[in-house]
């Protein structure tokens, strides 16, 4: 009996050595990959999300037979008069830096372009949590900043005459900023916020690797799991009836515990 006992605790003993050199070669794994992808292949790119709240026009008289408007913005006439808000929000995780040695941007100030064939009657800053301010330079606007942080926006309503067949729009040039990504977005009523997973603040092929990771692990454990338990039934010839019953419980409870602790791990997708 103690023979038996004794060759049990050496098969568990040799299962987590096995165990232990898995998740030590996929340790050893993931540290060098997660040193080369940060030194040779990523980078840190500066992210701005230019979204589109409202865009009125303003000067659009019912179509009647007869009926004419003549129509005028701070007494000047206007034929093709619109309202257009946008936020523009810093949404990576890099300042934008407009002055000194870690500057990013090539203009001194930051320019937003409007659509072609357009002139700015009049813009102001509706909102924002940072210091900025705005000049109207006819044609586009320029944003005055001193370090444009990460979750900061700007929230900027403009009157605009407009002269071509579609409906005006904001932008800013990505070759303005150094290492830039510009994302154009409308805000829909009825858009549902969700909490961003922490996994998916990460880059994206960080992320990736991360979450495959995971799920290797977790396929691995329980693959070892099972025909560790399931070579214990097999090894133990002088086991009862009543004792493969007993353990054949506990291998399908081992089992559930192992899905159920693996369950949380699916928030990552």
């Amino acid at each position: 009996m103690n023979k038996i006992e004794n060759e049990k605790t050496k098969e568990m003993k040799q299962f987590g050595k096995i165990i232990f050199y898995y998740l030590a070669g996929l340790a050893s794994i993931a540290g060098i990959a997660f040193t080369v992808y940060f030194n040779f292949f990523h980078k840190e790119l500066i992210q701005l999300e230019i979204k589109k709240i409202d865009r009125t026009q303003l000067t659009m008289a019912p179509k009647t037979d007869g009926l004419s408007a003549i129509y005028t913005y701070q007494d000047s006439v206007v034929n093709n008069l619109w309202k257009i808000r946008y936020i523009i929000s810093n949404v990576g995780r890099k300042a934008i830096i407009s002055e000194g040695n870690q500057k990013n941007i090539l203009p001194a100030r930051l320019p937003v372009l409007y659509s072609d064939s357009l002139k700015i009657l009049h813009v102001k800053i509706n909102g924002s949590n940072f210091p900025v301010s705005v000049d109207n330079k006819g044609y586009y606007i320029t944003l005055d900043f001193k370090q444009w942080k990460n979750d900061e926006f700007i929230d900027i309503v403009s009157i605009v005459e407009y002269y071509g067949n579609t409906e005006p729009k904001m932008s800013i040039n990505e070759r303005e900023i150094v290492d830039a990504k510009v994302i154009s977005t409308d805000y829909l009523p009825n858009e549902i916020y969700e909490k961003v997973k922490l996994i998916d603040s990460l880059p994206k092929t960080l992320a990736s690797f991360l979450k495959w990771l995971i799920v290797i692990v977790i396929i691995i454990a329980d693959i070892s799991a099972i025909f560790a338990i399931s070579s214990q039934l097999k090894k133990d010839p002088n086991i009862s009836n009543s004792g493969k019953v007993i353990k054949t419980l506990t291998f399908i409870i081992w089992l559930i515990v192992i899905v159920i602790f693996s369950l949380p791990l699916l928030w990552i997708f």
